[in-house]
């Protein structure tokens, strides 16, 4: 179901540069194939240069995580209380994170597009007719690393304006190109 673009709005708050805080999300089952491993490479980082950064993670359930990375497993769209958590999910993250190596057609980031939740992932094949890149997220090179993602969060931190534009870019995206 469709947040509604409100959800977009509220989302201007949600990224807390004074006190430094982003919350991650990533959503994909195959866990090596959709850059699982970076997703929490660069939680790490970001935690390194003093952001309190956290990392929820659904579809793969992982052991031996560190207390600031939430391993949810599996939730289904047809159960109601694991599509609650995971609509939940959505509403309090601040970045979708999918470094995918690859992809066919991609449904996660236009998922994350209706909460107005920008999207940090590789410039592949399947990703770029789910982000639009300098609009609804930001695609970086294949060849680039964990430190480019971590970059790109700190740039938001430190610019919260940019940060606003993505998220409203990303619930633009949906309504123009992502509602079915």
């Amino acid at each position: 179901p469709d947040p509604g673009p409100e959800v977009a709005e509220q989302r201007d708050f949600n990224l807390n540069a004074q006190q430094r805080k982003v919350n991650l999300l990533f959503v994909g089952t195959d866990w090596e194939r959709k850059g699982g491993d970076i997703a929490v490479v660069v939680t790490k980082l970001l935690r390194e240069k003093s952001v309190d950064a956290s990392l929820d993670v659904v579809g793969k359930k992982l052991q031996g995580m560190p207390p600031f990375i939430c391993s949810h497993g599996q939730l289904r769209k047809d159960n109601p209380a694991e599509w609650g958590l995971m609509d939940e999910l959505y509403r309090v993250s601040d970045v979708f994170i999918l470094p995918s190596r690859s992809e066919g057609s991609v449904i996660a980031p236009r998922e994350a597009a209706a909460y107005g939740l920008p999207t940090l992932a590789y410039r592949i094949e399947g990703m770029l007719t789910s982000v639009i890149d300098g609009q609804s997220g930001v695609l970086l090179k294949p060849e680039t690393g964990p430190d480019e993602y971590a970059q790109v969060i700190l740039d938001w931190l430190n610019n919260p304006d940019t940060y606003q534009r993505f998220c409203h870019g990303a619930r633009a995206f949906y309504e123009t190109n992502a509602n079915w």
